[in-house]
């Protein structure tokens, strides 16, 4: 499950103005728990700021998106790893790029990793079509490890 939150911060920013990137992660947060909690809410609120956005097509992308939420913003290495073989496959990124995710900005207590990736990835894809075919918010249960 690819459970990231990119910074709008390069890292000069970063190590000059950390205060900021934890102010804005925090908010982040906050706003990650409004919509887990209430999605419906949250979608309208969403659509009340950018109209142009309510859409059929735009709730059903809200609605497959809702599963993908990570509850933590958690960095997961496994996910950035495919992401840069991804992006260096694509061309996007060059063979000499080197992420530089990091979880040290979330002051809160992380989940623990996945025990069954590959497992929550299969039952991901089911919950996917059943909310394609039902419509609705629905999360996927995971059982993270010691």
């Amino acid at each position: 499950m690819l459970t990231c939150v990119s910074s709008p911060a390069n890292d000069a920013f970063i190590a000059a103005q950390p205060e900021k990137i934890l102010a804005f992660m925090k908010a982040v947060k906050r706003a990650t728990e409004h919509v887990l909690a209430e999605p419906e809410q949250a979608y309208k609120t969403y659509i009340s700021v950018k109209p142009e956005m309510a859409s059929p097509v735009n709730r059903k992308i809200f609605e497959r998106s809702y599963a993908y939420f990570s509850k933590d913003l958690k960095n997961v290495q496994r996910d950035w790893e495919k992401v840069t073989k991804y992006g260096k496959r694509l061309g996007v990124l060059g063979e000499d790029f080197k992420p530089n995710y990091t979880n040290n900005f979330l002051e809160w207590k992380l989940e623990g990793d996945s025990a069954d990736p590959i497992g929550d990835q299969k039952r991901m894809a089911q919950l996917q079509k059943e909310t394609a075919a039902n419509g609705g918010f629905q999360r996927l249960a995971v059982s993270a490890s010691a």
